[in-house]
């Protein structure tokens, strides 16, 4: 898209990463469909509150993959947490939302093409 800047070029292209390793799943369109609403679903719940260094931790300081099983692919719940822990190392939180929502404003148009 013209004139976004860096943070939704790259949540454009996790979409499209998202994109590609579902169509390997074999899964049925219903399925998929099914499987990227979960998804989306999980996504959203991505906190954007900061924290600063040195204050209390909030909401916003999330440790997805804290003591959890390894990332499985074909479980939706489970990639959403590794996706939504790949934002909150990146520290900069108006740069994870950019990328957030660029990365669900695809996934939303991917779903209506299922």
């Amino acid at each position: 898209m013209e004139g976004e800047g860096r943070g939704e070029t790259f949540g454009r292209h996790m979409a499209d990463v998202v994109e590609q390793q579902l169509e390997l799943l074999p899964y049925s369109r219903k399925d998929k469909k099914l499987y990227l609403e979960i998804l989306i679903s999980e996504l959203e719940k991505y906190s954007f509150k900061p924290r600063k260094v040195g204050e209390p931790v909030n909401d916003g300081c999330v440790w997805e993959l804290d003591r959890r099983e390894p990332t499985d692919i074909w479980d939706p719940v489970s990639y959403a947490v590794y996706l939504r822990e790949d934002r909150h190392l990146g520290y900069q939180k108006e740069t994870s939302k950019r990328i957030m929502d660029a990365l669900l404003e695809d996934l939303d148009d991917l779903m209506d093409e299922l």
